[in-house]
């Protein structure tokens, strides 16, 4: 396959204002039609990374609801979402951090966001997501990340759990210690590069950091999810 015509159908496939068109009734046969080649392609991509790591699971950690419904299309792939949700002042505060990846031959910067524009995604993500995956609680999981950070080895076992994968040994050293070995993540947050023993901790930096009108403007324009996800307003 050629990377960068995967790269670009990726890029040109994924994106926010296709969502409208796969909640449509027949957007199946539209999205597999679409993207005959790009279907055919990751579904070889998933069988070689199963055959290479002799595993039976794949945690593909992209954020896109679009790309998971893709996902959902391939005939190899039994999916399972795991709906991870974040405070969205926290995120509004993250999204404007200046963050280098450091894997990379030349310096290139995180995409930087707004308030107003991260909160927005927050909402139209984690709306979506519900909308198309909650029906199917055998195969949906969703997780307050406040909630993992409090109680990090029960969640593992429970998403565990829902995978059918329960007898495994979790790198657990304490109830909120974890050793952590190399991943093959190839892009996100630079603290993917973590390993040895990692200390889970709260980041509530924004409560401090985040400058108040951004404050505002975020929970306005989540406030009924932020209600419904049991988010405080203050």
């Amino acid at each position: 396959m050629d990377p960068a015509q995967m790269r670009k159908l990726l890029k040109t496939n994924t994106r926010t204002r296709h969502i409208p068109m796969i909640l449509f009734p027949n957007a199946k046969n539209i999205f597999s039609k679409k993207l005959e080649k790009y279907i055919n392609n990751l579904q070889k991509l998933f069988d070689s990374m199963s055959k290479s790591t002799n595993s039976n699971v794949i945690i593909d950690s992209s954020k896109s609801t679009v790309y998971s419904y893709i996902l959902s299309l391939l005939d190899n792939v039994d999916l399972y979402f795991i709906h991870l949700i974040r405070d969205p002042r926290g995120i509004a505060y993250s999204r404007q951090k200046r963050l280098i990846q450091p894997d990379k031959e030349r310096i290139i910067y995180m995409e930087q966001y707004g308030p107003f524009r991260s909160s927005l995604m927050w909402d139209v993500r984690n709306l979506t997501s519900e909308i198309l995956w909650r029906k199917d609680n055998s195969h949906y999981l969703m997780l307050r990340y406040e909630d993992f950070i409090n109680y990090p080895k029960e969640t593992i076992k429970n998403i565990l759990k829902l995978i059918n994968e329960e007898n495994k040994n979790l790198p657990f050293i304490s109830d909120t210690e974890v050793n952590l070995n190399t991943n093959h993540s190839v892009w996100g947050n630079p603290s993917r590069f973590k390993t040895g023993v990692v200390k889970l901790k709260l980041d509530e930096e924004w409560k401090e950091k985040l400058k108040p009108i951004d404050k505002i403007i975020s929970t306005l324009i989540t406030l009924p999810l932020l209600k419904k996800y049991n988010y405080l307003l203050n």
